[in-house]
Formats: C-alpha cells, structure tokens, sequence
C-alpha cells in the first residue's frame, strides 16, 4: 500500500482519492497500515465518507458511485499538471528536442492513467479522460520513435564508414579488414537493439513498430560481401529493401560524428505532394477544388490543399491562440479554424479574402445534441497561399491567376539543407506499418486543443 492520508485530518475528497487507488483492499489491511483497529477503521470511514465507501461480507472496502464527484474534486489540479505537461512536450518536440518531449509525454501519460484508474474504482469510466489519456500514449510513442530512428540511422552510416574505411583489393578480391567488420557489425547490431528497444517500451500497443528485418539483411550481407565490389557492399548497406523510409523522409548529417546523433523534426516538403497545379492557378492543385467542409477528416491532417475564405478574426482571451478565424468553405459552409501560439506561425489573415491552407488539421465530433461539428486547427508546419478577394472557387479556373506566394512558408533545417546539397545521404530506419503520417500528427489536436479539458472538468462537474 500507499502511504495512507490521516483518516481524520484529510479531507472526505482527499481520502475518496487515497482509498480509489487502494480498493478493494481488506479492511484488517487498512486497520494495519493506520495502526487502528478494524473497528475504528470502518467508523470513521464511514463518517467521513457516508454512502461512498462501503464494506462487504468479505470484509473488503470498496468504493460506490457516490465517490466520483470527490475523486473529481482532487482529479482537477492534476489533470492541470497533465495538460501543462503535454504543452511542454508539444513545444519540446516542436523544437526538435524529441527525447525531452517523450519524457513529459510519458509523464502526462501517467498523471492521466492514475487518473483513469482511480475513476474505475467507483466504476466510472470518463470517455474523454480515456481519449485524452490514449492520445498522450501515442504522443510518448511517437517522439521516441524519432529518437529511436535517429539513432538508428547514425549507426547505419557508422557501418557504411568504417566499410569503406576496412575495404582492400588483395589478389583481385575485395575483403574488409576484420578491424572494421567488427566495427561495422556492432554498428549494426546497435540499430537493431534500438529498434528492439523502441517496440518493447511503447506504451501504446497499436502505436507503429519498428522493423528490423532490412538491418538484420545488412547484418548478414556484410558477413558475405567478401566478394563483391566496394560499391556493391556500400550499396547493400544503403538500399537494401526496406531501409529507406521515415514517412518523411529523412537524411543524417555529420557522417563521421562519434556525438549523440539529434533528432530535429523534419519539416514539411516545400513542393506539394498533390494532384498537378490547375492550369488557372499555378500554385493551386486540381483537388483544392474538390476540397469542402465534407472532406474534412477525424483528427488527422488534410491532404493537400483546402481553400478556405476569412469571414472574421478574433483574438481570443487566454494565452493559447493567437487566432479564432471564422470563415466558409467554397460551398459557403462555416467553418472556424483555430491558430496557436505555439506553432508561432507570421500570416496575414485579411477578411473576406481567400487563402489555401495546405497542412492544416481536421477534427470532427458529435455534440450532445447528436450534431456533427468540424473545425480546423493550425500545426507548426502551416502554410498558406492568399488568393485576394476576388477568387472565385466556382471552376478550376476562377478569376484570378496572379495567386501570391506562400505567407509562412515552410522553414528548411540545417538537415534539409545538407539533405539538398548532396553532402550527405544516410539511409533512415522503417516503421513496421509504414503510416504516411505520424500518429502525431492525428492525436495533438486530441491533446492541445483546451476544449478537450474543459469537457473532462464539466464531466467531472456532472457527476
């Protein structure tokens, strides 16, 4: 057991709280850990809590229904110290400091898991405490992954080295002095136990492994490449089937580092991934027109570009957005989209003038009174093409082909910029699932949008 709060100095909520994470627990175990006896045990449990404590034939001490309201009483503050935790890890991450971010992710996952569980004792589960509670676990799961990727490909580029390092001619066959093997193979069994690692510690169990079958094939193939060329061996460490794919794809630098590699996000490809640009609007693509408050998914981001007109902005009170924009689809649906200030985004949102916001993400859900809501949400990678205010989403051609370009654009990282000049070229590691996107990228609206807390507070006002 816990160590106990005082039976009679606590409060009746702090003690509901103290016994939820205990029960069913004996009674004569209780009387042990207070130095009471059972007796004065069960009456002053039953003072304190009246009808939401009970003890059954057994002589086992559970809690009732009526415990919720107190356990939600002393929930609040921690699900505070939850939230402000998913907020420093949303920034860390951000700023690329992945492996800082998963500790406070990890951390949130907990605070909210112990949260969870004190609620099951007086059989209640909250459903957006439980949301809430996944979406962190998957959050955790995927900064480590960028760490456990990183890490990975730093040791496969290590391998690659000391290859072409330990590579002689010796009587017109090429071998690798043992030296180098040896180093080249614990380079690799390294990227393996890594990613090993990675799989055994998420705490989410459909969060995306890991797959160690391509570094398990290099492994093997550099045992066995006695006999082939120099670019033959470099080439099976760098494409062998499956090595190269991080969703993103991703390249290393400092190829000749001993240091802990980083893990800095990647961003966003400047060039868009869609359909080929409408013939009227060269920055726009075919699908942009096809784009409406219909296509907008679940939590996740939209593919490609969606046009959007700014009706009004609001600076709303508080210090999480910067933005609450209203506006319409090209339907003239409303829709709001939410821009905040952690994504530290420069756009220039005039109204009634169109714009096409490309990495921008959905989220859907069905109100109380069984209504279906959407609403768009800023990420750090936004982007937006403004198309005046006489656009005219009407055809694929519309009335103005002079689209300005980007306002925000993408930033490129050091990482980009060794990536485009050809200095160097790592091969990166594989998600066993192969998502094309991070489940980060499905769940942060989950975890940094205030409404979800505020809906778990009023939950817990309700009971």
């Amino acid at each position: 057991m816990t160590e106990p709060v005082s039976l009679r100095e606590s409060t009746p909520a702090e003690l509901a709280f103290y016994l939820a994470g205990e029960v069913p627990v004996p009674l004569a175990r209780l009387a042990e850990a207070y130095e009471y006896s059972p007796e004065t045990v069960e009456r002053l449990l039953r003072d304190r809590l009246d009808t939401s404590v009970s003890i059954d034939s057994t002589g086992f001490v559970q809690l009732t229904e009526k415990a919720r309201r107190p356990i939600g009483k002393v929930a609040k503050p921690k699900l505070a110290s939850a939230r402000d935790q998913l907020e420093e890890g949303r920034s860390l991450r951000d700023n690329g400091d992945h492996k800082a971010a998963a500790d406070y992710f990890e951390s949130a996952a907990a605070t909210l898991g112990m949260l969870r569980s004190r609620f099951e004792a007086a059989n209640y589960t909250p459903k957006n405490l439980n949301q809430l509670h996944a979406a962190s676990k998957r959050l955790h799961d995927d900064s480590r992954r960028e760490v456990a990727k990183d890490t990975i490909n730093y040791n496969l580029i290590k391998a690659r080295g000391k290859i072409r390092d330990g590579e002689r001619e010796s009587e017109g066959t090429v071998v690798l002095e043992e030296d180098d093997y040896q180093a080249a193979t614990a380079a690799l069994r390294a990227a393996i136990e890594t990613a090993q690692t990675y799989n055994d510690d998420r705490l989410y169990a459909d969060s995306p492994a890991l797959s160690t079958d391509s570094l398990e094939e290099k492994l093997s193939s550099i045992a066995s490449a006695s006999g082939t060329t120099a670019d033959q061996r470099e080439s099976s460490l760098s494409t062998a089937s499956g090595s190269v794919d991080r969703s993103e794809e991703a390249s290393t630098t400092d190829t000749e580092s001993e240091s802990t590699p980083s893990s800095g996000p990647k961003p966003p490809s400047s060039e868009s991934t869609d359909d080929a640009p409408s013939q009227g609007h060269p920055r726009l693509s075919e699908s942009a027109f096809e784009t409406s408050w219909e296509s907008i998914p679940n939590n996740e981001r939209l593919d490609g570009q969606f046009l959007f007109k700014v009706e009004s902005v609001a600076v709303p009170k508080g210090d999480k957005k910067d933005y609450t924009i209203k506006g319409t689809d090209r339907h003239g649906e409303e829709i709001s989209i939410d821009i905040w200030k952690t994504h530290k985004l420069q756009i220039d949102w005039q109204a009634s003038h169109w714009y096409a916001l490309e990495h921008s993400r959905g989220s859907v859900w069905t109100n109380k009174k069984g209504q279906t809501n959407k609403r768009l949400s800023s990420t750090s990678d936004l982007t937006a093409i403004e198309l005046g205010d006489d656009f005219s989403p009407a055809s694929q051609t519309g009335e103005r082909t002079d689209s300005k370009p980007d306002i925000n654009p993408p930033k490129r990282s050091k990482r980009d910029q060794d990536s485009v000049s050809g200095e160097t070229s790592g091969p990166t590691a594989q998600d066993e699932s192969s998502p094309t996107e991070s489940t980060t990228t499905r769940e942060e609206e989950t975890t940094e949008s205030s409404g979800i807390f505020d809906d778990i507070v009023d939950e817990f006002e309700e009971l």
